[in-house]
């Protein structure tokens, strides 16, 4: 006997050691009649995640937890711990909004373990912040979600609309072309080749601007890209009647990349130069 007695207060020292330092939430009651259940113990977590106003975990010791909480009883709480412990088995109540005089109104993930027929363990963790955040968060994704279906329209359409006149462009020239065949001169024929070549590049780069507004989006697949000659495509089509001269190495590398982007750089890299030289 001698010895249980020595174990028992050291028993005791661990378990007030872990139910104090829980980050978690702890009130263990204990029910006297039907409308008292007594606050045996609390822990500082409780009031820390229940945001407690007026009174701390160690001033509810030994008061009626339906005076210490007045709103127990309206949310049918008081009827839910009789259930518990009548039953003997434990129950996750899940996500419970509360809120009365001594705590504010918030979301709480409350389980409830009956540790005999009359002592009741209250574990619970104030998760209001993180449904607001998961809100917020689900706002968030609705508003880029949003964003993206305009952007993709605004591209879309933009990309439709300055199109159409350079069809109209490249159809006039070929017309031309074709009307007076042998008597166009050879001047002016090759101005005409060179504008539907521009014409031509100018749709490909509003289809590549197209494909750039979804970057990050979509997934796109690499293609084999003759850098020279894109470098080529780039200047003719960025220079205009600038009368710098432009040298493309005759070595540059083949090599398979999501072109549009790769193209893009350079596309910047040239205008800037064209804008920036001396």
């Amino acid at each position: 006997m001698t010895g249980k007695n020595n174990i028992q207060p050291q028993e005791q020292n661990i378990y007030k050691t872990i139910f104090q330092l829980s980050p978690i939430g702890k009130l263990l009651v204990e029910r006297i009649a039907q409308d008292n259940f007594v606050v045996r113990d609390a822990n500082a977590a409780a009031a820390n995640y229940g945001k407690w106003e007026h009174v701390d975990h160690k001033d509810i010791l030994g008061q009626n937890m339906l005076d210490v909480f007045d709103k127990l009883q309206d949310v049918g709480l008081v009827d839910v711990y009789h259930q518990v412990l009548d039953s003997g088995q434990e129950m996750a109540l899940g996500e419970l909004v509360y809120g009365d005089m001594n705590v504010p109104v918030g979301v709480f993930k409350v389980d409830l373990v009956p540790l005999n027929k009359d002592m009741l363990l209250i574990v619970y963790e104030n998760i209001t912040d993180k449904k607001q955040a998961e809100l917020k968060i689900k706002k968030t994704n609705r508003d880029l979600i949003n964003v993206n279906k305009e952007l993709d329209a605004f591209a879309y359409v933009a990309s439709h609309d300055l199109k159409s006149p350079l069809r109209a462009i490249d159809n006039l020239a070929s017309w031309v072309m074709e009307d007076l065949g042998e008597n166009l001169p050879d001047g002016s024929k090759r101005h005409l080749t060179l504008m539907r070549e521009r014409v031509g590049r100018l749709e490909k780069l509003l289809d590549d601007l197209l494909h750039y507004s979804r970057a990050g989006r979509y997934e796109y697949r690499a293609e084999r890209v003759d850098v020279g000659r894109m470098m080529g495509e780039i200047v003719d089509f960025l220079r205009g009647d600038s009368q710098l001269h432009f040298e493309i190495a005759p070595d540059l590398p083949v090599f398979e990349t999501v072109k549009p982007h790769f193209m893009k750089v350079f596309q910047n890299l040239i205008s800037n130069a064209l804008k920036y030289h001396d």
